[in-house]
């Protein structure tokens, strides 16, 4: 299935001949792609050519209390959440299979939809959790056939600057001083759609079992002594939802053809300050870090025949080490190669 860019997609002229009987177009896709913008400027289209269509809400509107607990404790309530998601959409197809007379039903999202959400809410280990949420998924049918899936994928940023501005824009209207996800959780969500959605296509969707991120990738291999050709296409950086924890990945294909992702873990991430006029003690006790040490090293840029020294901070993950360089770096000679900050100094 092509991932569009929305921008391309919502130009496109979709031929759709009537149908003898009632079919579904699913609209599908991650966090603030512009899924229900687009089903709704499909069903104006499909009206203006003369089908009777509808489109039908999205379950999660639906769930407002239940999306509340779950914004608020995420890791606790994940399971309960993905429960009552996989529960509504159950009623909803029953609702669907009472719908007559109409030529195209649109969906904004279905029951395939929790898969990525899954693979992101609740880690590999709850194994018995991820087989009893599978066995009821397994169990919703959809009532109608499927005429398409229509998969909406922008840009990484373009998502991230559209719920930027949606969240804004709500919490304007209602007063609200929470502004919803965190850039990693969204970000973990599109990943997993970009996963999820080959195999969701390929397989019988009425017939979808859960897809755990095992299914998806090679699995935790020990690949000492064993030679393979991979070339990286892209790299990311990530945190791990479910324990904060940085995570580098690197999306590319083998020589057959297959697509790979290698996450690689347990690099440590930091930055240096100048120890020179300095009041250490001041300065560790502002900032906060897994942990610190003091080394001799060459400055990161420009050439310099003597070492110095130097602070090393070590951070969980780039969220964490953004905050903190954002903080000092205005007061401190703070040495990095991150290029975020443009900080690339030297003494």
């Amino acid at each position: 299935m092509k991932a569009f860019d929305i921008v391309e997609l919502l130009s496109i002229s979709i031929p759709i001949i009537r149908p003898k009987e009632t079919k579904l177009i699913i609209v599908t896709g991650a966090i603030a792609v512009g899924k229900t913008t687009f089903a709704q400027d499909l069903l104006d289209h499909l009206i203006n050519q003369g089908y009777h269509a509808t489109l039908r809400v999205e379950v999660t509107r639906t769930l407002e209390s239940e999306l509340r607990l779950y914004q608020d404790d995420s890791r606790k309530y994940a399971f309960f959440f993905q429960y009552a998601m996989i529960q509504a959409y159950y009623n909803e197809m029953k609702e669907i299979k009472k719908l007559k007379n109409y030529d195209y039903i649109i969906l904004d999202r279905t029951h395939l939809d929790t898969i990525p959400f899954t693979n992101v809410m609740i880690p590999d280990e709850d194994g018995e959790v991820l087989m009893l949420l599978g066995d009821k998924l397994s169990k919703i049918n959809f009532p109608f056939d499927v005429a398409k899936v229509i998969y909406l994928k922008p840009s990484r940023d373009k998502m991230l600057e559209r719920y930027r501005i949606r969240e804004l824009d709500e919490c304007v209207k209602d007063g609200c001083v929470d502004v919803g996800y965190d850039d990693d959780y969204l970000i973990a969500i599109y990943n997993q759609y970009d996963l999820c959605m080959e195999l969701m296509v390929r397989k019988k969707l009425h017939k979808m079992e859960i897809i755990t991120r095992e299914n998806l990738l090679i699995g935790d291999c020990d690949y000492n002594g064993v030679q393979f050709h991979f070339l990286p296409i892209d790299v990311d950086e990530s945190t791990l939802y479910e324990t904060g924890d940085y995570v580098l990945r690197l999306h590319g294909i083998l020589t057959n053809g297959r697509k790979m992702r290698i996450d690689v873990y347990g690099i440590k991430l930091f930055f240096d300050i100048l120890i020179d006029g300095v009041d250490v003690d001041e300065m560790l006790s502002e900032i906060e870090c897994e942990s610190h040490e003091v080394i001799q090293a060459k400055p990161i840029n420009l050439f310099c025949k003597n070492t110095k020294e130097f602070v090393r901070f070590y951070f969980k993950n780039g969220g964490i080490r953004s905050k903190q360089l954002k903080m000092v770096k205005d007061r401190y000679a703070t040495y990095s190669n991150d290029l975020t900050f443009g900080i690339f100094e030297s003494q």
